[in-house]
């Protein structure tokens, strides 16, 4: 017989974890943004985004990203223990991005990690663990 998903497995896991993927992903964007928002400026492929533009007010982005980040938190408490730790491991990787792009060449690969880092959660959440 094949097994879909682990014992433990909650049908409800499959809505919170694309809400919480939005949510996680769309604070580092929001982070990103916050960040670079000097940067942003200086470049013309870059300065009619919503900061740099002035259509929206640093305290706004931030007080959005606040926001997003609370959905992941509260997304993230529904899971077990493993996601909860590999939720943090992600957030530090998004928190990280903007100020690897001014150390390396290659932020596209570092990037390429942090969006794919949930294929981990989804492993987890359907096994019950990661193993190697």
């Amino acid at each position: 017989m094949v097994r879909f998903w682990s014992s433990d497995f909650k049908k409800e896991w499959y809505i919170l974890f694309i809400i919480g993927s939005f949510a996680i992903l769309g604070a580092g964007a929001t982070l990103n943004d916050i960040i670079d928002e000097k940067i942003d400026k200086s470049y013309y492929s870059s300065m009619t985004r919503p900061i740099p533009s002035g259509r929206i007010c640093v305290l706004s982005a931030i007080m959005y990203f606040v926001f997003q980040t609370f959905i992941a938190f509260f997304v993230c408490l529904q899971f077990p223990e493993m996601v909860k730790v590999l939720t943090l491991i992600e957030f530090a990787l998004i928190a990280i991005y903007p100020f690897m792009k001014r150390i390396m060449n290659f932020t596209q690969i570092y990037l390429g990690l942090i969006v794919g880092f949930p294929v981990l959660f989804s492993y987890c959440l359907f096994e019950g663990t990661i193993t190697s």
